[in-house]
């Protein structure tokens, strides 16, 4: 990470092995501070321009809320203009989402109210499909 300016910050995404396709799990925490939204500007130096197709936004939240900003593509860099809420959140390609989210969201869908569950079948490891 580099800071650019005030609000302007170069990213360099990683992979051990160097290969550009596995460069895909940008995430970055992000922190503003201040009681109000605030823009910054990131540019994201995937150092490859293989896969750029796939890298035009990024994505800035937390938990299950997520806002979308489109990048603008020149060579390996992808440029993004954020607006970032107060607080501390992540910049990401790809939201983070484990086990435990998708297990939360499965216990509010069951609940009783206003959708129901089905059963679909049973995958080849004998788990339920729902």
């Amino acid at each position: 990470m580099e800071r650019l300016g005030e609000a302007a910050f170069r990213v360099r995404p990683y992979s051990e092995d160097g290969d550009a396709n596995y460069k895909f799990a940008l995430l970055v925490r992000v922190t503003n501070r201040t009681g109000q939204p605030a823009e910054a500007e990131f540019h994201i130096d995937w150092g490859d321009p293989e896969y750029m197709s796939c890298r035009d936004y990024v994505l800035v939240g937390r938990r299950d809320q997520w806002r979308y900003f489109p990048a603008e593509v020149d060579g390996a860099v992808a440029r993004a203009r954020v607006v970032v809420p107060p607080g501390r959140h992540e910049l990401a390609l790809h939201p983070t989402y484990g086990l435990d989210r998708v297990n939360a969201w499965r216990r509010r869908a069951e609940a009783p109210g206003p959708l129901t569950v089905r059963r679909l079948g049973r995958t080849a490891a004998d788990r339920t499909i729902l």
